[in-house]
């Protein structure tokens, strides 16, 4: 079966395989376990001066002693790296974040 969808929720909760397009072209094609596992199982979420910025870590301690070394007025959030991720990594999408 093939799916087209612009809700990555969607795409990471029902396919088995998932094929990144950035401007018409193949960018990445693997399952959504291992896209996250390549960029990082964690993600670390703050207030930057301009944007908002992230950072990925393989294990939960790593981000919790980055997290631990960051100042952030708006907090620091730690949470499960998702798919999103993956496409503004390999994208460089950002779009309205």
């Amino acid at each position: 079966m093939f799916l087209t969808t612009h809700y990555i929720e969607e795409a990471e909760n029902l396919c088995q395989r998932v094929a990144i397009l950035n401007k018409g072209k193949l960018a990445a094609l693997d399952t959504p376990e291992n896209f996250k596992e390549k960029l990082g199982k964690f993600t670390v979420e703050w207030d930057g001066t301009e944007n908002r910025e992230y950072r990925f870590f393989g294990e939960k301690e790593q981000a919790a002693r980055f997290a631990g070394e960051q100042e952030a007025d708006g907090g620091i959030l730690i949470r499960p790296t998702n798919l999103e991720d993956v496409f503004i990594e390999i994208s460089g999408n950002k779009g309205g974040l």
